[in-house]
């Protein structure tokens, strides 16, 4: 059969970051190929998710074999050609391609690959784009910890997304009809796949998405996710509003030095100015005062992870309410529209 190079790289590559890299079981370590005669299916699994796309093709017979795809990602990529043709051998399990150069790959047979998603049905319709927002703006907060598998997800309930590791969480604004707990590295390879509308489903322990060309599909995460809502703060006494670039650019100055220590970030209000500061033994002291509007008038201070708060700034969008009550209560942030999206973080203690 007969396929665009543009289209297989593009497939190939996608499938082969869902491969597994640590499974024994060699097949995991493969891409599926099925050339149906009408479309040819790429797939790649990690039992975890599942990546599945559709090329456009022509001619052959129809055939199926999974190829190693580090191989197969190694090929496709060093070809020049417009056109790319496969061709597979049943007596030898091999796929050969000729994109100018010619191969012969040794694959396993597709019958030990495990079974390809079922189609979506009864599934809800969503604006890719917002998915892909939604996603930004909360997966950053997810932990990585694997002692703690329920909170290396994304929440998705009753309208919202969340993500919590313990010292910050974040929540954004998410369509109706799902409940499901996702793991976040899911969610960040899914949503790269998707921009226009998409089907969703969360069915037999897994969250399915499929806009017509690309199936993917995560298990979900077994567990109670944390009551988070009772973290947030119901109200506040000191609101601080910045413009969203000159605080970013502000913090990524800071961290110059405050890599070099422990990440630590103060800021201080002293009726004036909003101060931002850092310090690393060895290394240096850094400080910047930040344009700000508020109409406070008492003095504070409070520290953070300078990483924690450069992800919730990045995540947010215009301007930037920096929400607090006392050092050692959790703060806020967010865009002025809590209700769609908003960040808690806790603050750190400076030695």
């Amino acid at each position: 059969m007969n396929v665009l190079l543009s289209d297989l790289k593009s497939a190939v590559n996608n499938a082969a970051r869902n491969v597994s890299s640590r499974s024994t079981i060699p097949v995991l370590h493969n891409i599926f190929l099925m050339w149906t005669g009408d479309e040819l299916k790429v797939a790649g699994t990690n039992l975890d998710r599942f990546y599945l796309t559709r090329v456009e093709g022509k001619d052959g017979e129809p055939f199926a074999i999974t190829v190693p795809a580090k191989t197969m990602v190694d090929i496709v990529n060093s070809l020049a050609a417009d056109t790319v043709s496969l061709e597979y051998d049943p007596k030898t399990v091999k796929l050969h391609i000729d994109g100018g150069a010619t191969f012969d790959i040794n694959g396993i047979d597709a019958q030990d690959y495990p079974p390809l998603p079922n189609p979506l049905v009864d599934a809800i319709q969503v604006d890719g784009a917002v998915l892909v927002e939604a996603v930004r703006q909360v997966s950053f907060a997810a932990s990585t910890d694997e002692a703690r598998p329920v909170m290396l997800g994304v929440h998705w309930k009753d309208g919202y997304m969340a993500a919590t590791d313990g010292f910050r969480i974040a929540r954004v604004k998410a369509p109706e009809g799902i409940e499901a707990l996702v793991p976040a590295s899911s969610w960040v390879e899914a949503v790269k796949h998707y921009a226009g509308a998409v089907h969703i489903q969360a069915r037999n322990g897994q969250l399915a998405m499929d806009d017509g060309d690309t199936l993917f599909a995560s298990q979900l995460i077994e567990g109670n996710f944390p009551d988070y809502k009772a973290i947030i703060p119901k109200s506040f006494k000191h609101v601080v509003r910045f413009t969203r670039s000159e605080l970013l650019a502000a913090i990524k100055r800071l961290t110059v030095i405050a890599r070099d220590g422990s990440n630590i970030v103060s800021i201080t209000f002293d009726g004036l100015d909003v101060v931002f500061s850092t310090s690393a033994e060895g290394t240096g002291h850094a400080e910047e005062t930040v344009p700000h509007k508020t109409d406070d008038e008492q003095a504070w201070t409070i520290n953070f992870n300078i990483n924690f708060l450069r992800q919730a700034v990045e995540a947010s969008q215009g301007e930037v309410y920096l929400r607090l009550n006392e050092a050692v209560t959790p703060a806020q942030i967010d865009y002025g529209k809590p209700d769609e999206w908003l960040t808690v973080i806790m603050p750190m203690h400076k030695g």
